[in-house]
């Protein structure tokens, strides 16, 4: 959806979160573990509706930790895109995709396949 300029960058992990309980159960400072040891790494979240919670939580991670962010953001789940939420991956440059893999736990089982 945003950041057709990326696709030849390297990725060198992905976190899968849970879209609804990292906004309802994870304080803000915690979100940096999102991460891990680079910041090249997906961010892919789960049971996302229209897409805009995500988004709001990356830009709220990059105040707090100096424009750092995630070097892609999956969505999975997604039932219609969110213009605020695709607006926010705009302006702030993060590259945003679409899983269209119905089941979690084959999305999972896919990454893991990786090399």
């Amino acid at each position: 959806l945003v950041g057709d300029n990326v696709l030849n960058n390297y990725i060198f992990g992905y976190t899968v979160v849970d879209s609804i309980k990292l906004v309802l159960d994870v304080p803000s400072y915690d979100y940096v573990k999102l991460y891990g040891a680079t910041t090249q790494r997906a961010a892919i979240f789960t049971k996302v509706y229209y897409g805009r919670s995500p988004l709001v939580a990356v830009k709220a991670m990059q105040a707090g930790m100096g424009g750092l962010r995630p070097a892609i953001v999956i969505l999975h789940g997604l039932k219609k895109i969110d213009q605020l939420g695709l607006l926010i991956a705009q302006r702030e440059g993060v590259p945003l995709a679409i899983s269209k893999i119905e089941d979690v736990e084959e999305l999972v089982e896919r990454l893991r396949k990786i090399d």
